[in-house]
């Protein structure tokens, strides 16, 4: 896990929206996933600790998560 926040793959992992960090990473490359209703492509998305946003995985997939860092 980097300083500056969470991995963008690790999220939908922990969060149930997918099944391991590689489905996670393949969903990302599909062009399946959104954060806020915007498309995300980018596999090595870092997110802020501390926001929230609402996630999709597919079309059915919804979660609206707050970030933290666990210490």
């Amino acid at each position: 896990m980097d300083a500056g926040g969470l991995k963008l793959a690790n999220v939908l992992k922990q969060a149930g929206l997918a099944a391991s960090t590689s489905e996670a990473n393949r969903k990302i490359e599909e062009g399946a996933v959104r954060i806020d209703g915007a498309r995300v492509t980018d596999r090595g998305l870092t997110l802020a600790a501390g926001a929230e946003h609402v996630f999709q995985v597919g079309s059915r997939r919804f979660a609206r998560l707050k970030l933290e860092l666990k210490h």
